[in-house]
């Protein structure tokens, strides 16, 4: 191989590597800096992240601040009229479902007595209409912003009032029979006593949340 020859194949391999060189070192270059902007965005997200978890927490801290105030307001608002209402009112829930509950005991056996369960159903009905009064001193006893802070509660209530009335209608009907059902009158004390048993509970969640119980 001559001089020129060598001398040639030195130059064609010298250019051949330099490009290959430079391109690795741009790469490179371009890899680092795609790290980085990835590293930025990692980081925004997680400060965004934290962001939104510190709003939400004090968004929950506000929400329990204006319900602690609420209920502060509503206590401070009870007066002793209230809660002595409120007792009337328990004792004739109570009282009502006791006759319900009674009412179903003497129509499950076989000497089933219709006169003594027509007086029966009408001492419920004497107490039914007692415990509505009792509740609409007690509703009107509540200030404007007791009401409505029970307001969707006592529109329940309502509704479950309503089941017993028909309940009641339904057992004197039966009664008002020459043969009446005693199974029938039965099951309708039984209904009776289980939505006593709702009513009386709303009650209770009542006197807690305005504090009068």
């Amino acid at each position: 191989m001559t001089t020129w020859t060598r001398t040639t194949l030195i130059l064609a391999t010298a250019l051949f590597l330099i490009p290959t060189g430079v391109l690795a070192q741009a790469k490179g270059g371009s890899g680092q800096r795609g790290g980085a902007q990835a590293g930025q965005r990692g980081q925004k997200g997680a400060d965004q992240g934290k962001g939104d978890m510190d709003r939400d927490r004090d968004r929950d801290q506000d929400r329990d601040r204006d319900r602690d105030r609420k209920h502060d307001q509503l206590r401070a608002h009870a007066t002793d009229q209230q809660r002595n209402q409120f007792r009337a009112c328990s004792e004739a829930v109570s009282e009502l479902r006791t006759q319900s509950r009674e009412m179903a005991r003497m129509s499950g056996g076989k000497a089933f007595d219709r006169h003594e369960a027509m007086k029966h159903q009408e001492q419920m009905q004497q107490r039914f209409h007692a415990m509505q009064q009792e509740r609409e001193h007690l509703m009107s006893a509540l200030n404007h912003e007791q009401h409505n802070a029970v307001q969707q509660r006592n529109r329940e209530m309502d509704r479950i009032q309503e089941r017993i009335s028909n309940e009641l209608k339904n057992m004197n009907h039966e009664l008002g029979k020459q043969d009446p059902s005693s199974r029938r009158v039965r099951s309708q004390a039984r209904n009776i006593e289980r939505n006593m048993d709702r009513l009386q509970n709303q009650l209770h969640a009542m006197g807690e949340e305005l504090h009068i119980n």
